[in-house]
């Protein structure tokens, strides 16, 4: 009797810690949920979502923008920079050759496009502006600041040793 007393008693109190450490694991997990969402919503405070055009598919460089492969979504505020096509501008990159991969879901970058045309519209031939054109385009190219697509690594060492020649 005095051997099942404290069978008894040894059972209760494992079985009391156990009931105790679930119930104490179990308001501690809690308790931590809580804490990370506050953390969450503090760090998220402040952030206001504005539009910004989204590749809708991957695109591979040589692809012309589609509509179909232009999507909107909200960003962060502090992620639409200027360099960001917006929806309202998304006109201009329409049938616009890439010159950089990009992965569905990435924000479109003006840097993206190869520079054709800047604003969309008829060739400078169609507006027999031509002149113009061409001696924008004629100092453009003597721009030293100016990007200058190389198709070979040759062109690419031939004009580093242009500018140590300078």
């Amino acid at each position: 009797m005095a051997a099942s007393r404290k069978l008894k008693i040894i059972l209760g109190l494992v079985a009391g810690l156990g009931v105790g450490g679930l119930g104490t694991g179990f308001i501690a997990s809690l308790a931590s949920y809580a804490v990370m969402k506050s953390v969450e919503k503090s760090a998220h405070r402040g952030w206001l979502l504005k539009p910004a055009v989204v590749a809708s598919r991957d695109l591979a460089p040589g692809e012309k923008v589609t509509r179909d492969a232009m999507a909107t979504r909200d960003l962060p505020e502090q992620f639409v920079t200027s360099s960001v096509v917006k929806p309202e501008a998304a006109g201009y990159v329409m049938d616009q050759l890439l010159i950089a991969p990009v992965r569905a879901g990435d924000a479109l970058v003006w840097g993206f496009f190869s520079p054709t045309r800047a604003v969309p519209g008829p060739e400078p031939a169609d507006r027999g502006d031509s002149e113009i054109w061409e001696a924008c385009h004629a100092a453009l190219a003597d721009s030293p600041s100016a990007s200058k697509p190389e198709r070979t690594p040759a062109d690419i060492r031939a004009r580093v040793l242009s500018w140590e020649r300078r």
